[in-house]
C-alpha cells in the first residue's frame, strides 16, 4: 500500500499531462498545480489560458519552487506562438536566476 498522495493533471478526453507524487505545503501545491494546469493548455496549444496562468504563478507564488519554472514556460509560450527561438534561450536564462529579467 502506498500513503504518499498522487496528483494527475488529465483533459478533458481523460488523457494524462502530468503526475505528481508527493507532500507539498498548500502553497506549493497551489502553485504545482496552477504550473502544471499551464503546461496541459500549451500541449493543447491554448496559449492565452496558459500565459495567464503562468503569469498568475509568478505573480502570486513567489518563493515556490514553481517560480523559475513559469518563468521558462513563458519562454516556451512565446517560442510556440511566434517560432522565435531566441525566447526559449531567453527564458532558460531567466528561469535559471529565478527572476523575470524585465521585472
Amino acid at each position: 500500500m502506498v500513503w504518499t498522495p498522487t496528483i494527475d493533471f488529465l483533459d478533458m478526453e481523460g488523457r494524462e499531462h502530468y503526475r505528481f507524487t508527493g507532500f507539498l505545503s498548500p502553497f506549493e501545491l497551489c502553485a504545482k498545480i496552477i504550473l502544471d494546469g499551464a503546461k496541459v493548455e500549451l500541449n493543447r496549444n491554448n496559449y492565452d489560458l496558459a500565459v495567464k496562468c503562468l503569469n498568475d504563478v509568478i505573480q502570486e507564488y513567489q518563493g515556490t519552487f514553481a517560480v523559475p519554472e513559469a518563468i521558462f514556460y513563458l519562454g516556451v509560450a512565446d517560442f510556440l506562438s511566434s517560432h522565435e527561438p531566441k525566447f526559449l534561450r531567453e527564458a532558460l536564462e531567466e528561469g535559471l536566476s529565478g527572476q523575470r529579467m524585465d521585472a
